[in-house]
């Protein structure tokens, strides 16, 4: 009876644990950094590491903002780029099911959710279990 009882104890305690940590913050809250805060931080890293004087820090400072900047340029361009892509792609999809007939059409949608749910499949096992994707040696 007492064995039974000190199970329950534990149980219940254990139980109470789980319900009072704190939930797992599943989104990352991303923080906007202007490219000069972003190239500060880089030279003030690059600063301690390489013991850098003062007259490399103010030339590596430059660099890292140029650099950043060139790299914000270039990720405008590929999205610009990407919503050309995907409104090209809707517009060939659209020509495309003009050509169907409504039955087709159907068995066309029915067939794009198939494809859609098999994808999310994949990438849920990537993601859950991502040794098992790396390519065989």
């Amino acid at each position: 009876m007492k064995t039974k009882i000190g199970m329950l104890l534990i149980a219940m305690c254990m139980s109470a644990m789980a319900f009072a940590q704190k939930p797992i913050e599943k989104t990352r809250v991303k923080k906007n950094f202007t490219p000069e805060q972003i190239a500060q931080k880089r030279t003030d890293i690059m600063k301690i590491r390489l013991q850098l004087d003062d007259e490399q820090t103010a030339k590596i400072y430059t660099w890292n903002l140029q650099q950043i900047k060139e790299q914000i340029a270039q990720k405008e361009k590929e999205k610009i780029e990407r919503q050309k892509r995907m409104e090209q792609r809707k517009a060939q999809e659209a020509e495309f099911i003009s050509i169907l007939t409504p039955s087709q059409k159907a068995a066309y949608d029915q067939w794009k959710q198939e494809q859609k749910k098999e994808m999310r499949k994949k990438n849920l096992n990537k993601r859950l279990h991502p040794q098992k994707n790396l390519p065989q040696k």
